[in-house]
């Protein structure tokens, strides 16, 4: 996936990541935060303030400057932290916080890390019924309508198709981590004919401003979805980007379709913090070929482990590769099989009759003969939105080739792993599983063939095998095979 982590700020229009920005201090008036209210008198004529600013909002709605407020602050995001940072409130800052009131329909205090009317059910205080309690618009914006993954209402964004843009709402959710934890963005989507523009990287999806304790910023989205759709499960968690790297302040949250053409409905919006794990390292060896019985089985038992195998099924006997019986073998020894697809092609170049073949037809073939399956690991680690889907109806996850490690929390379509080359060592090995033991997470580490020699980098041999899980062992860390890791770490 493309690095967007230092990319535009898309809400604020700010280049890459500012350490050096003053917090706005964003929908604060829906955080009522005890610390800011310093004295009751000023809380007291805060709240007149904000009543004063309602009526005021709805006679400038009257006089038709609403729509010229809402494009004000949907492009510069100037959400002044107004409650209890100053008493002298500028006639600005009292539009803002009119607006704020009005979106959040008189909401009680935020929960800190909680979404308000994350199921778009509230409709806002003194609007029509296409505005949603708590959600400001974006650019083309949104519409509140009666069509919901549950419950009766969620909304739907639609970029005008003769001039495509972007759409949205948004909200802030604060955080005010005192240490860094994983965080679970999800949502659901449905699609109608999206189409991506030139040089577009949204589509129709998650996008949020993840705001650091320094002031600095990481901009992520999660796996654009593009086409005609039914209602499908998204998001991306905090703990898999390397960028945030210390405690999280708040997240600018934005359903968005970006840069598209068509029209998305999203709904069930939620935001989940997880505590840190207890580091753990899973042992994976992909493909199926016959060293793994003959040269990583033994290495493995050595140490009293199990491990997991990608298998090709039809490559299940072949010259170099292990067969039914052995596959057998390796299960009643503790090990996991997991699916690498009939014929390991790159599934984005198929049909999606191809793919579906590739990802049932491998798992039927696969328990036929009395393997047991959970996951799929995809071919070259290629995937889209609509992969991800397909194969998350059939497998409790899909993992790809990204590399990284794996916080609380992680979703199905995006565990990473740590791919072995010619160019790993052991010191390698021992950093990503100091990395794993210090944040609390779960690492794959992937083989591929173990042999003194291959035709490319993705080869260990035997004793560089040895050395690297002695390294493990001398760490203490706990081994799993895959299943057992997403048992612990997946998508709690």
């Amino acid at each position: 996936m493309e690095d967007k982590s230092t990319r535009t700020d898309f809400i604020r229009g700010d280049a890459g990541v500012d350490a050096g920005r003053t917090d706005p201090g964003g929908m604060e008036v829906m955080v009522f935060s005890v610390g800011l209210i310093k004295k009751v008198i000023v809380a007291i004529k805060t709240l007149v303030i904000i009543v004063m600013a309602k009526y005021l909002y709805l006679l400038m709605a009257v006089i038709g400057l609403i729509d010229f407020i809402n494009k004000i602050l949907s492009m510069t995001n100037i959400l002044s932290g107004f409650i209890g940072k100053a008493v002298n409130v500028t006639f600005v800052t009292l539009l803002i916080a009119g607006s704020m009131v009005w979106s959040t329909g008189g909401a009680k205090a935020q929960v800190a890390g909680s979404i308000i009317n994350p199921g778009f059910e509230d409709q806002a205080t003194g609007t029509d019924k296409k505005v949603a309690a708590g959600w400001l618009p974006y650019e083309q914006g949104y519409k509140r309508v009666k069509a919901a993954h549950t419950g009766a209402w969620g909304i739907t964004l639609q970029s005008d198709r003769s001039n495509p843009g972007t759409a949205g709402a948004y909200q802030r959710i604060d955080l005010q981590q005192g240490e860094i934890k994983p965080v679970q963005i999800t949502g659901y989507i449905k699609g109608d004919r999206i189409v991506n523009q030139a040089g577009g990287w949204f589509g129709a999806s998650l996008y949020a401003e993840i705001y650091l304790q320094d002031g600095s910023v990481v901009y992520w989205n999660s796996v654009p979805n593009f086409g005609t759709f039914g209602w499908r499960w998204i998001g991306f968690n905090t703990g898999t980007l390397a960028a945030v790297n210390q405690p999280i302040d708040h997240i600018f949250l934005v359903p968005i379709l970006g840069d598209a053409r068509g029209q998305a409905w999203f709904d069930d919006i939620a935001v989940k913090e997880h505590e840190p794990g207890v580091g753990v390292v899973t042992i994976m060896f992909d493909d199926g070929e016959l060293s793994t019985y003959e040269e990583a089985l033994p290495a493995m038992e050595k140490q009293g482990w199990q491990g997991s195998t990608a298998v090709i099924t039809e490559m299940v006997d072949e010259d170099g590769f292990m067969g039914w019986e052995q596959l057998q073998a390796l299960q009643r020894k503790g090990w996991e099989v997991v699916s690498h697809g009939i014929t390991h092609e790159d599934l984005t170049t198929l049909s999606v009759n191809k793919v579906k073949q590739e990802l049932n037809n491998s798992k039927r073939q696969l328990e036929r003969k009395g393997l047991v399956v959970n996951h799929f690991a995809l071919p070259f680690g290629a995937y889209n939105a609509e992969i991800m889907a397909l194969g998350t109806k059939s497998y409790k996850s899909v993992r790809a080739y990204e590399q990284g490690s794996n916080p609380v929390g992680i979703l199905p379509w995006e565990v990473k792993v740590h791919g072995v080359t010619t160019a790993t060592d052991s010191a390698t090995i021992a950093d990503w599983v100091n990395e794993a033991k210090n944040k609390g997470q779960w690492i794959v580490i992937v083989y591929h063939k173990i042999a003194e020699m291959g035709d490319d980098a993705y080869f260990t041999t035997p004793s560089d095998l040895e050395e690297m899980l002695q390294t493990i062992s001398d760490s203490g860390i706990e081994v799993v095979t895959y299943n057992q890791g997403w048992e612990k770490f997946g998508a709690l």
